[in-house]
């Protein structure tokens, strides 16, 4: 079928057995998308159509897609940022280093990929190993209240307001701020970790400031 400048079959057939044709867009279902082997991101701004481009689908350039599938292997592109769809679970299908994932009230990256790089969004949360923080010159203190999501601000790592994180790692340089009194992780060794002088040192059941320094 043809309407306008952009072509599609009919509702209810199949047609991505009959072209290769870059501008030819198929509808399966609720879901458009281009024919296997071609590219369609420029044929369209339809806000339903998803593209298909290797192993990763995404949405037309300057389209909105997330109201369109709940694929959970469809990621989703909106200006420099991929994410998928509300309601979606898509950390397994990618490991872009750009690809940042939101499930819930969270965005992270997908597992084994970094993504520190990719964004300066203040309430994009990083997954990287164990641990997670925000990217590099963002604050994400405001964003999320997960117990165990780590806030990197500068040269010190702490949780976010109200949150509890002192189980969260064991990291000998992890520094959480709870309230108004910074310490170290259960278990954890910091005293070699810093040298502010407001900054408790928790190891075992006693504390102390980091050698060097007064904390009276």
């Amino acid at each position: 079928m043809h309407q306008g400048p952009v072509r599609h079959n009919a509702p209810g057939t199949r047609a991505s057995y009959c072209t290769r044709g870059p501008c030819v867009i198929m509808h399966q279902g609720p879901v458009r998308h281009n024919a296997p082997g071609t590219r369609a991101s420029q044929c369209t701004r339809d806000p339903c159509v998803t593209m298909h481009q290797g192993p990763v689908r995404h949405n037309a350039p300057g389209t909105r897609a997330s109201q369109c599938t709940r694929d959970p292997c469809f990621i989703l592109h909106q200006g420099p940022m991929r994410h998928i769809a509300p309601g979606t679970r898509a950390s397994y299908c990618t490991r872009g280093p750009c690809v940042i994932m939101h499930q819930g009230p969270v965005r992270h990256n997908a597992p084994g990929t970094r993504a520190s790089q990719c964004t300066r969004d203040p309430c994009v949360t990083m997954h990287q190993g164990p641990v997670r923080h925000n990217a590099p010159g963002t604050r994400a203190s405001q964003c999320t209240r997960d117990p165990c999501v780590t806030m990197h601000q500068g040269p010190v790592l702490h949780t976010a307001p109200g949150a509890r994180a002192s189980y969260c790692t064991r990291d000998t340089c992890f520094i959480l701020h709870q309230g108004p009194v910074r310490h170290t992780a259960p278990g954890a060794r910091a005293s070699q970790c810093t040298r502010d002088p407001c900054v408790i040192m928790h190891q075992g059941p006693v504390r102390h400031n980091a050698p060097g320094t007064r904390a009276s």
